[in-house]
C-alpha cells in the first residue's frame, strides 16, 4: 500500500508549525528515497512493517544545513488513515544514538 510516490508535510510534535515539505518514492516494500523541498540531496530510508504500522530509519544525514552540523538518523513510524500515511518521527544523533535531537509528526498523500 505504500509503494509509489508521495508528498508529505512535517510538523513540530506539539504544534501545527510546518518544519518542511518533502516527496518520497518507493519502488518496493523496503526502500524509500526522500527529498526535502529545497534540499540538494536525497535521503534513503529502510522500512519494515509490523501489523498495521511501518517503521523506517534514514541513512545518515546532517541535522541542519549549517556547516559541520552533527549527523543524525530519522526514525519514523506511520500507518494508513483514510488513504493517507500519518506518523511521528524522532531525530537521533549518530554519535549518541540514545539522544533525541527533535520529535515531530507528519502526513503524506499519494501523488496522482
Amino acid at each position: 500500500m505504500v509503494k509509489g510516490a508521495w508528498t508529505g508535510t512535517s510538523m513540530m510534535a506539539k504544534s501545527d508549525s510546518v518544519t518542511n515539505q518533502w516527496s518520497s518514492i518507493s519502488d518496493n516494500r523496503t526502500d524509500v528515497a526522500t527529498v526535502v523541498d529545497g534540499a540538494k540531496d536525497t535521503v534513503g530510508y529502510t522500512m519494515t512493517y509490523a501489523a498495521d504500522s511501518l517503521m523506517a530509519v534514514s541513512s545518515l544525514m546532517p541535522a541542519s544545513s549549517v556547516k559541520n552540523a552533527p549527523m543524525v538518523t530519522n526514525h519514523v513510524v506511520g500507518r494508513m488513515v483514510d488513504g493517507k500515511i500519518v506518523g511521528t518521527n524522532t531525530l537521533k544523533l549518530v554519535s549518541k544514538p540514545d539522544s533525541v535531537v527533535d520529535r515531530g509528526r507528519w502526513v503524506a498523500t499519494r501523488k496522482p
